[in-house]
């Protein structure tokens, strides 16, 4: 097991790409998880709709309850795998989600447990990840260039590692029983039919309570969530939980609630490349293509 500071943006952590900033031994902790077979994953690479897709699946699990009824237990039934590591994850109180960034072949599987995985069309995920980290005090990034970011994107020298090989990590697992693929346009263009989809996946026959779709798709709105989610920081106690849990937890996991955003940052010339670099990268991932749409 090496760990190895490779740039300023980024460490190398048992062969993964991981934020400057993380916390190595929780980080290796995470990787070492053994996962249930009650577990349900949320799978996504940063800014694909991490946090859209997990208050979702709390809403669900929890009888249509809003994120921000309960901060704490909203925070602790939501653990971000690699920050806080596998002894937090191991003592939540059921049902809860765990989300993680890992590429799919890295993340512990159980072939009972379930997989939710969230992908976004690579040029939204460069857009929506830049705004992100420019404003992040932590980040390499913060108030950086576009172009500087741009290109490490394009190299995929990353916190977070290559998008591209982030996709083709969960190709072979695409037919498994237990793995969603939904994407952040499908659930732009019908986010009413994907909570439906999601809730079947997950066993949880809406039709049998009363308002529960209703529910989850009012908190589960861009406006509900931009809101509320300031909120939740700032009530959030350090006496009960740890740091990591309440990482980036703020409305600006809640960007602007669209797609197409690119032409804020992106050049025509830069477009123009990014469009060839995608061609080629998803040539053998046709399916993913056809979902990012």
């Amino acid at each position: 097991m090496t760990t190895e500071q490779v740039s300023t943006s980024f460490q190398l952590i048992d062969g993964l790409h991981a934020p400057s900033y993380y916390d190595v031994n929780k980080f290796r902790s995470g990787l070492e998880y053994k996962a249930q077979p009650d577990d349900i994953f949320i799978v996504t690479y940063p800014k694909s709709g991490t946090t859209w897709m997990e208050v979702i699946v709390f809403s669900l699990i929890n009888n249509g309850k809003p994120f921000d009824e309960d901060n704490n237990d909203y925070l602790m039934r939501t653990p971000y795998l690699e920050r806080v590591g596998e002894s937090t994850v191991s003592t939540i109180s059921r049902p809860y989600s765990i989300k993680t960034h890992l590429p799919f072949d890295r993340i512990p599987y159980h072939s009972q447990a379930k997989y939710i995985c969230v992908i976004r069309n690579p040029k939204e995920v460069c857009i929506s990840l830049y705004q992100f980290l420019v404003k992040h005090q932590q980040s390499h990034y913060y108030q950086c260039e576009f172009d500087t970011f741009f290109d490490d994107f394009m190299k995929g020298q990353l916190p977070y590692g290559d998008y591209y090989q982030y996709l083709r990590s969960m190709w072979s697992y695409k037919e498994h029983e237990n793995v969603l693929i939904i994407s952040h346009e499908q659930m732009q263009r019908d986010i009413r039919c994907v909570i439906q989809r999601i809730a079947q996946f997950l066993n949880i026959n809406l039709t049998d309570q009363d308002g529960l779709l209703d529910r989850v798709l009012t908190f589960s709105s861009y406006e509900y969530m931009k809101k509320n989610f300031d909120k939740v920081r700032k009530n959030y106690s350090t006496r009960t939980m740890d740091n990591a849990i309440t990482a980036g937890v703020s409305s600006t996991n809640v960007r602007n609630g669209t797609v197409n955003d690119r032409k804020s940052c992106m050049s025509d010339e830069q477009s123009q490349q990014f469009d060839k670099d995608m061609a080629e990268k998803m040539q053998d991932m046709p399916e993913f293509e056809i979902l990012c749409r």
